[in-house]
């Protein structure tokens, strides 16, 4: 019988994930299915951009994309990030991933998504239908334990490296704090600037982030108090929590972080701006750079207090509020590794052209931009 190509429907779900289950030994519930694959692409209408190969009644091959509003400086647009890559094995070779991503463009075009992203190992099957690999995730680490090196290579006896790694972490902060104490600037010291805990979305987020690509430029996640709900704070698999720096009742920047049963603590993104309009970089860099500062020490504080081994974060391509977000990273003992995933983009094609939008060196990245289901 020959494989079939279709968009799956919203009551297949438990198919689709009986089958992802089925392959990685997992556990995914209905409930987190629903929340990835369902909830981002109700503002689209049907049908689910869900793609899935069937051998009769058999599911055998799977590939989604997930809606996402982005922003640059133009405004805001669709994109949708690449899911759900899953092949029976037994039909490997029988071009099943190439098929269903024709699915997938034709919805791209139809609903207007004007690119599609995503972090892959499997780099050579995007390639092969003319996705680009523009860069790879990097990341910064921050040890609180000689264990948190071995927990993350999963190897006990590698704890000579994790102490290596501590005693390095420490050095370089009290270096960065000698450095600032030289210029004359003390970086615990932030002029009534407030860090507090945020249960709700902030109701400004979506300005905060128009603010964002206004002063630093680039390509975002729009972040707006909907896209929040969704990806944080009604996330089914952990529930990061949100801390805004307030001045004078004004937001400046907001951050979230999160750990893991495994007790790895991340921060999953982080945005600021300066309190006026229309500053130059340098002065907006000036007036940014402690509410930054003030952002990642609190969160640290936090993830410290609440049993973390160490934090990891992001850290990709050279978009100037990024390299910023670094070296206050660094100046606070977090070192930086370069070895990460590999980034898929492809613009769809038959859609006007947007200027910019394939200098991904441009985006700014962080851990939101990921599935989800660690952080």
């Amino acid at each position: 019988m020959a494989v079939e190509y279709r968009l799956l429907l919203p009551e297949e779900n438990k198919h689709a994930n009986n089958f992802y289950n089925a392959f990685y030994q997992k556990k995914r519930t209905l409930e987190q299915w629903r929340w990835e694959f369902i909830s981002p692409a109700r503002k689209l209408g049907e049908p689910l951009p869900f793609a899935a190969a069937f051998d009769g009644e058999k599911l055998v091959g799977t590939q989604a994309i997930i809606p996402i509003r982005m922003i640059d400086q133009k405004g805001v647009f669709w994109a949708a990030k690449s899911e759900e890559t899953l092949v029976d094995p037994a039909y490997r070779g029988q071009n099943l991933f190439a098929k269903m991503y024709e699915l997938l463009f034709a919805y791209a075009r139809q609903k207007g998504l004007y690119a599609i992203w995503g972090f892959t190992p499997a780099r050579r099957a995007f390639e092969k239908i003319g996705f680009a690999i523009p860069l790879q995730t990097r990341q910064l680490f921050l040890p609180f334990s000689s264990h948190y090196l071995p927990a993350i290579l999963e190897k006990p006896y590698a704890w000579p490296l994790g102490v290596l790694a501590l005693i390095g972490s420490r050095i370089i902060h009290l270096k960065g704090i000698l450095r600032r104490l030289l210029r004359g600037n003390f970086p615990d010291h932030h002029d009534g600037l407030e860090i507090i805990y945020s249960p709700e979305p902030p109701a400004e987020a979506g300005t905060i982030c128009e603010r964002f690509v206004h002063t630093w430029g680039g390509t975002t996640i729009y972040r707006d108090p909907e896209y929040l709900a969704w990806r944080f704070y009604g996330n089914p698999y952990l529930r990061p929590l949100c801390l805004v720096a307030k001045q004078k009742d004004h937001i400046q920047g907001f951050l979230f972080f999160c750990m893991t049963p495994d007790r790895m603590g991340y921060i999953v993104d982080l945005l600021a701006i300066p309190v006026g309009n229309n500053l130059p970089i340098n002065s907006a860099i000036d007036d940014v750079y402690r509410v930054v500062s003030a952002l990642i020490k609190e969160s640290v504080r936090r993830l410290e207090s609440m049993g973390a081994l160490g934090v990891r974060i992001w850290s990709v391509g050279g978009h100037p509020f990024d390299r910023l977000v670094r070296q206050e990273l660094k100046r606070q003992g977090f070192l930086f590794v370069s070895k990460g995933h590999d980034m898929i983009f492809q613009l769809v094609s038959g859609l006007p052209e947007r200027q910019g939008l394939s200098m991904i060196k441009n985006w700014y990245i962080t851990r939101a931009f990921t599935e989800g289901t660690i952080s």
